[in-house]
């Protein structure tokens, strides 16, 4: 499987360390020593605590902002990020010497087939809930407290003017980001460097990573809508089907996996998840919420082109207005003939 083969990469790349004695000290919230060792392996020494996938009320307690609706978190929205470059020695220095540091660890790709695990380390408990919202969780190397399996890394410094950066090599992504910026860049950060990831490995012919949402009936039939205008618009499902994946998906040989588990939405497409609910986050008019749902679905019957109008087009012309490369694009191709997909615009 993709991930297994980029954590096999990843631990072959690092030199084993001893750090056995470790392990037989006791583990209270924010004093993980070996989740502090691992930090350091990212050239971060936390000044005080380092918090692994905290409660969500202990992240409500940390972050700057106020009670929204519901018991959710309302946060002032972020920014933009500017076009200079980020520094990570910079982001490092200042992770290392601020009172509490954030880990999310986690994953994008809800099914063990199409999965990459991801670490997030910022100083942002508003970030940290709203990560902790739109990645996947999972078991196994990504709760451990080593972050050498995490192919995808984010480092985040809440201070600073709002930037990103990103650097990928076919071992991992490192994403660096500063200040306040907005949580939906970091998301596309993200997904940005999963496509170039699943694009590198063993089974690349069996994973595309699509920019669609994915809808379910009530029969279990999925279908994909690719929004095509660039507005990242989410359609209300109709009525007896659900809103199985948002911000988008996994198609391998399985069938279709979500990228993600949670969504950044518009407040008309969060009531149509009960949002917001207890722990989600509130960013102006824009909420951060999750849900649950299986891990996989079967390959998609129909997939709908948004935004494309009513004027025919082949789904392969359609698909490479939005895909990031042309192998995603003839990927995309050879699946919907070999699984018979309807194709329509609206």
């Amino acid at each position: 499987m993709l991930a297994q083969t980029m954590m096999r990469v990843a631990r072959a790349a690092r030199a084993p360390v001893q750090r056995c004695a470790l392990r037989t000290f006791a583990v209270t919230s924010g004093e993980d020593v070996a989740l502090n060792w691992s930090l350091v392996d990212d050239d971060i020494t936390p000044l005080n605590n380092a918090y692994r996938n905290l409660s969500v009320r202990g992240l409500i307690q940390r972050a700057k902002g106020t009670h929204g609706p519901n018991k959710s978190l309302a946060v002032a929205p972020g920014d933009k990020p500017g076009d200079a470059a980020v520094s990570a020695a910079d982001v490092a220095k200042a992770l290392s010497n601020v009172e509490d540091v954030f880990v999310v660890d986690a994953a994008v790709g809800s099914f063990r087939g199409s999965e990459v695990l991801v670490r997030a380390v910022t100083d942002d408990a508003g970030l940290a809930l709203s990560l902790q919202h739109l990645l996947v969780r999972t078991g196994g190397a990504s709760t451990a407290s080593s972050g050498s399996d995490h192919p995808i890394k984010l480092f985040h410094s809440s201070t600073g003017s709002p930037g990103i950066s990103a650097s990928v090599s076919d071992l991992g992504a490192t994403i660096v980001a500063t200040g306040n910026v907005g949580v939906e860049h970091i998301q596309e950060a993200i997904t940005d460097a999963t496509h170039k990831l699943m694009a590198t490995g063993e089974d690349e012919l069996n994973v595309l990573p699509l920019a669609a949402n994915v809808y379910v009936d009530g029969k279990g039939a999925t279908t994909l809508e690719i929004d095509v205008s660039g507005k990242g618009s989410v359609s209300a499902p109709k009525k007896g089907n659900s809103l199985y994946g948002v911000h988008g998906a996994v198609w391998s040989h399985a069938g279709i996996a979500r990228l993600f588990r949670g969504a950044v939405v518009d407040k008309k497409a969060a009531k149509t998840l009960g949002a917001p609910k207890a722990g989600d986050v509130v960013i102006g008019d824009a909420v951060v919420t999750s849900f649950d749902e299986d891990n996989l679905h079967g390959h998609p019957t129909s997939i709908v082109f948004v935004g494309a109008g009513k004027k025919k087009a082949d789904a392969k012309s359609l698909f490479a207005k939005v895909a990031r490369s042309d192998a995603e694009v003839e990927k995309f191709d050879a699946l919907v003939k070999k699984h018979g997909v309807s194709i329509s615009t609206r």
